[in-house]
């Protein structure tokens, strides 16, 4: 019984600590879609789902999070952590972000 309890217990703190995906909140919407920069092309869906890869390195996806002018996407293969420098923005009839510092255009 208390070998039962134990587990149960474990079990309740283990999956309270999990980072289940959520869909983005309504303010981060503008974040949706397929980005590139001249090093990264990242993809958002407003289901919080994304998807990662760096030029010539292995990509990644997994849950997306966007919260204090960050958007973080982590997966099993891999994280990454974008500090927004602008948030998306129209220009010339393209829309644009900056990323760490990069400039990202949506496709």
């Amino acid at each position: 019984m208390k070998k039962c309890l134990l587990f149960l217990v474990f079990s309740a703190f283990l999956f309270s600590n999990c980072d289940l995906q959520q869909p983005l909140n309504d303010e981060d919407l503008i974040f949706i879609g397929e980005w590139s920069s001249d090093d990264y092309f990242i993809e958002i869906a407003a289901n919080g789902y994304g998807f990662c890869q760096r030029r010539n390195s292995p990509s990644f996806e997994g849950n997306v999070t966007i919260r204090n002018d960050r958007i973080i996407i982590q997966g099993a293969e891999g994280r990454h952590r974008f500090d927004i420098g602008e948030p998306p923005f129209e220009e010339s009839g393209e829309v644009m972000m900056i990323l760490d510092g990069d400039l990202f255009y949506r496709h």
